[in-house]
């Protein structure tokens, strides 16, 4: 069981992906960028500090996604693909683009990367391509909780607070 017998910080986000279960725990400036959030790893026989080549506690860590074989963990300056070997696929953010703030992350089956970003919109990192950068019609906002594909459709949900 994971514990915080301190009550600095929260548990905020938990995922599933290749038999182990995946929980984020967020310091106390959770709301902020400088939460320093480490990331912990049940293997069913108990919980332990992930060794996935992900910063630990220096960074927000603002979203995990699983899709299709694939996990996607996001920080506000860069995100990571991991296969189901929890090898590293593919980092982004920093490498692709100036002033990254990212929000959220999800990777496609076919490698495309659809990145929230506070500062650029929506952006798309598909392989070899130039980038693209989405600003849709609508309500300017840079408040998302959530984004999903189905039918290769992509979904992006506004949220009602900051993140």
């Amino acid at each position: 069981m994971l514990e915080d017998a301190n009550n600095a910080g929260d548990y905020n986000i938990i995922e599933s992906f290749n038999g182990q279960l995946f929980a984020n725990y967020a310091k106390p400036d959770a709301l902020g960028n400088t939460s320093a959030d480490s990331l912990y790893v049940y293997d069913g026989g108990g919980w332990s500090p992930s060794t996935l080549p992900i910063p630990q506690g220096v960074e927000k860590l603002r979203a995990i996604h699983v899709n299709e074989g694939t996990m996607t963990i996001t920080t506000a300056p860069s995100g990571f693909v991991f296969n189901s070997g929890l090898g590293l696929v593919r980092q982004f953010g920093y490498m692709d683009y100036s002033d990254p703030a990212i929000r959220d992350g999800f990777t496609q089956s076919d490698g495309t990367i659809w990145v929230a970003d506070n500062q650029q919109g929506l952006v798309r990192i598909k392989n070899s391509e130039p980038l693209r950068f989405i600003f849709p019609d609508g309500p300017a906002s840079d408040l998302i909780s959530a984004m999903g594909v189905e039918g290769g459709t992509l979904w992006v949900t506004h949220a009602t607070r900051s993140q």
